[in-house]
């Protein structure tokens, strides 16, 4: 089991460091010439979204880690587990509403409505949970 964690560890993390300095070494890349390469290379992480919100991957990627980690991190809680999972979804909404980082409006549209109504299914979740449970204290 250790060696198991260590793993998810090395490769989730590692994968999370290495997308992270990509794209806080993008504008310096583009710079020096290295644009078309980098978006070749790089395509899933910056060719989905337009050129003002290219960060946009690394909070796209984040989140969707965080949402499949909460519920480990805390399998006892589900009141935790909602909270959490409604607060960065609502968080990533509000991103995704300001920046509107996806290349079409449609796929702009669309994020935000899944995450509203991903929203929506928890807090309907939230009337499921016991609240006479201590671990929900």
């Amino acid at each position: 089991a250790v060696l198991s964690l260590g793993g998810l560890l090395l490769y989730g993390a590692g994968f999370l460091a290495y997308v992270t300095h990509i794209t806080w070494c993008y504008p310096a890349l583009v710079d020096d010439g290295h644009g078309l390469k980098l978006l070749v290379q790089y395509r899933f992480l910056f060719g989905r979204f337009k050129d003002p919100g290219y960060y946009w991957g690394f909070y796209f990627i984040v989140q969707k880690v965080l949402i499949a980690v909460i519920p480990i991190l805390f399998p006892n809680s589900a009141a935790i587990q909602i909270l959490l999972l409604a607060g960065f979804i609502l968080l990533y909404l509000l991103g995704v509403t300001f920046v509107q980082p996806w290349v079409t409006d449609i796929a702009n549209f669309a994020d935000c409505f899944l995450n509203a109504g991903l929203i929506f299914f928890l807090l309907i979740a939230s009337f499921l949970v016991d609240g006479n449970d201590k671990q929900t204290r």
